[in-house]
C-alpha cells in the first residue's frame, strides 16, 4: 500500500498539508513495517511565468511577420493563416511540450519544464528561420 502526502519542511520539521489524512492512513497500516521517502516537489509555473510564455508567443509571431515569413513557410501548409500568438502556441510550442513531456496544458508545467521547452523552440527558430527571441522577463518586453 502506497500513499503520497504533500507538505513543507520548515526549520527541519515536516509539516503535512492534511494531518487528518496522514493519521487515517497510518491507522490503516498500524503495525506494518514501512519505508519513508521524501522528495522535493518541483514548482508549478507561476502566473508571471504564464504571462511571459504568452508574451513570448506574441513576440515570436511579430518577429515572423516582420521577417515576412508566413504560416505556409513555418508549417508547410497549403493555406496562409496569419501568424498570431495562437498559431505559435498551437503550432510550435504545444507540439514540443506534448512530445517532450506528454502534457497537454501549460498549466501543468513546472518552471524547469518551461525553460526546457523554450530552449528547444528557440533553437529551432534560430536554426530554421534565423529568429531568436529572448524569453520575456521584467527586463525584456514585459512592459510592452
Amino acid at each position: 500500500m502506497k500513499k503520497k502526502f504533500k507538505g513543507k519542511v520548515r526549520e527541519g520539521k515536516l509539516i503535512v498539508n492534511s494531518k487528518s489524512e496522514v493519521t487515517e492512513f497510518l491507522s490503516l497500516i498500524d503495525g506494518s513495517n514501512v519505508v519513508i521517502s521524501i522528495e522535493k516537489a518541483e514548482s508549478k509555473r507561476t502566473l508571471t511565468q504564464n504571462a511571459a510564455i504568452h508574451k513570448y508567443f506574441e513576440i515570436v509571431a511579430s518577429a515572423f511577420r516582420q521577417a515576412g515569413i508566413d504560416s505556409k513557410v513555418i508549417f508547410n501548409e497549403q493555406v496562409d493563416v496569419p501568424v498570431t500568438a495562437g498559431v505559435i502556441k498551437e503550432g510550435l510550442w504545444r507540439p514540443v511540450q506534448n512530445a517532450l513531456l506528454e502534457k497537454q496544458s501549460t498549466t501543468k508545467l513546472t518552471t524547469k519544464e518551461v525553460s526546457e521547452i523554450y530552449d528547444i523552440v528557440n533553437k529551432h527558430l534560430g536554426e530554421k528561420f534565423g529568429i531568436h527571441v529572448p524569453f520575456p522577463s521584467h527586463d525584456f518586453y514585459m512592459e510592452e
